[in-house]
């Protein structure tokens, strides 16, 4: 309980996917005289450098049920899209993206702390040339490993597609498929949803996997809540000669809350937090033996970093 107690202490959690709010009723001009001072909710994300640290959690020990081991977890997340091309329909971004993961693993024999990265190329199109219409697609090719070692397995692409299509001035129906490691495997699975702004500095996206609500009671802030998965997975090796190789997956939710500050024209302060749930690792080696499948307890997490909007 305390932990759950800590992490709603904290604030909380930012959507990366999260997109720009458009204009909807405008009941807030009847509240703000000056159109300087009021308020909305401003862009889609188009960059951001973030530090998370998840806490310290207990699991089943692999080797003796009756014992219990622990893990925490950081992670440190840079990226840097650009747009490249722009038509009157279509827009082309592409830029660096860096992830870097920590699993600090406790009392488990033989285990040791597991650094893996993430190193990607983004790009992403979108296309509006359709009344009511909006399609974005988004690639990310790149290596999943810990770099001990390099090869053919440790590169791969994932991808999403979804289409937007306004129903009216404030809804939006929105669909799509991914195929991501967000689950924890090199999973396909569908998006999809509605999104309502009932007002320029309200949106509720209610859109699997990454339900968020964002709301800006005064200009230069935006509060939000949202859920999205947290897995992972990548190809580890340990250090003898032969470098024998690891599928290192993690699976898990991540609720929370949390804010952004305007600190620039484009900047802008981020702090999150919340609860981590329903929570797995599991290590498998090239012959499909588990090393390690275990749940993991619900722990607290916190983020802080910057985005550009």
């Amino acid at each position: 309980m305390n932990k759950w107690i800590n992490g709603c202490v904290m604030v909380v959690l930012l959507s990366l996917w999260a997109v720009s709010v458009r204009a909807g009723v405008t009941m807030d001009s009847l509240v703000y005289s000056s159109e300087e001072a009021k308020p909305e909710l401003i862009g889609e994300i188009a960059g951001w450098a973030t530090f998370t640290y998840a806490g310290k959690a207990d699991f089943d020990h692999p080797d003796d049920s009756s014992k219990k081991a622990s893990a925490s977890a950081t992670e440190a997340s840079v990226a840097i899209p650009f747009p490249v091309y722009s038509t009157e329909d279509w827009n082309f971004f592409a830029g660096p993206q860096v992830d870097w993961y920590r699993y600090e693993f406790d009392q488990v024999q033989g285990l040791d702390d597991v650094d893996v990265y993430d190193v990607v190329a983004q790009l992403a199109a979108t296309y509006d040339g359709i009344e009511d219409w909006e399609f974005v697609l988004s690639l990310a090719p790149g290596f999943y490993t810990d770099f001990r070692k390099i090869g053919s397995e440790d590169f791969k692409t994932f991808a999403n597609g979804v289409a937007y299509w306004r129903l009216n001035e404030t809804v939006q129906l929105v669909g799509g498929v991914a195929y991501d490691t967000a689950f924890g495997g090199d999973d396909l699975f569908p998006v999809g949803g509605v999104r309502w702004d009932p007002s320029p500095t309200l949106s509720f996206q209610l859109v699997f996997p990454e339900p968020v609500i964002l709301w800006a009671p005064k200009k230069g802030l935006m509060l939000f809540v949202n859920t999205l998965p947290a897995g992972g997975k990548w190809n580890t090796y340990d250090e003898t000669p032969d470098n024998n190789r690891y599928s290192f997956e993690t699976q898990g939710w991540r609720s929370g809350c949390g804010l952004e500050v305007q600190l620039t024209d484009s900047i802008w302060f981020h702090i999150a937090g919340g609860m981590e749930y329903g929570r797995n690792y599991e290590i498998v080696n090239e012959d499909g033996d588990s090393m390690l499948n275990s749940d993991v307890e619900d722990t607290w997490y916190s983020r802080v970093g910057i985005v550009i909007r």
